[in-house]
């Protein structure tokens, strides 16, 4: 009869990693900074959508300008934002994994992994809902130069973008466990590599190609 050992351990590995997720989510929901982010985004969005469309005096202004606008937000501006919250997550709190580990709660795999995914859900899930918004108004409302399924793809490219920046700053946070190393790292990289990328003519890796 096979040892439900393994089993056994599966389970507990999925339990630990659940749980470091949700906890990590919860302590996510509570930060001031992206609380300040919604409320920002928020109010650019509103501010977006009520200048180009209803504001507009008669002039449908073409609606892929209207979504250009907002998901360059996303990479140009707001992702400072996302590069905070993801380069920190792990060297914030290095101690914690130390401590979880020595006590075998939970390996470092486990950790950060579920930093990752607690970020990337978190993140992901507020500029799907803000780009949704501003894509169906603009759709809607604004004069309708691109297709439903162009749209999509536009905002699908950038949900990737966006999950390549936090996964790399989750990567930098392992790699530096400084945040302010890592975050700094992260800002060179995702800033002032574009101008660099476009010399060599390779502004396709830039984000600001996108």
């Amino acid at each position: 009869m096979a040892s439900p050992a393994p089993t056994s351990q599966l389970r507990r590995s999925l339990q630990a990693s659940l749980a470091i997720l949700k906890a990590d989510l919860a302590s996510l929901s509570r930060s001031w900074v992206l609380r300040g982010w919604i409320v920002a985004l928020v109010l650019s969005e509103f501010f977006l959508i009520a200048t180009s469309i209803v504001g507009a005096r008669g002039v449908r202004l073409p609606a892929s300008g209207i979504v250009a606008t907002s998901l360059a937000g996303f990479l140009l501006v707001w992702s400072t934002l996302i590069i905070v919250m993801s380069a920190g997550s792990v060297s914030l709190e290095a101690d914690i994994i130390s401590d979880s580990i020595l006590s075998r709660a939970c390996t470092r795999t486990q950790f950060i992994v579920a930093k990752l995914l607690a970020r990337a859900l978190m993140i992901l899930g507020i500029y799907l809902l803000s780009a949704s918004a501003v894509a169906y108004a603009a759709y809607r409302y604004a004069l309708s130069d691109v297709t439903l399924s162009t749209l999509v793809s536009c905002i699908g490219i950038v949900a990737l973008a966006l999950l390549l920046l936090v996964a790399l700053g989750v990567l930098f946070s392992v790699i530096f466990n400084n945040t302010i190393v890592s975050v700094v790292a992260l800002l060179l990289l995702w800033y002032v590599a574009s101008p660099i990328f476009a010399f060599f003519g390779a502004d396709y890796l830039s984000p600001t190609s996108l």
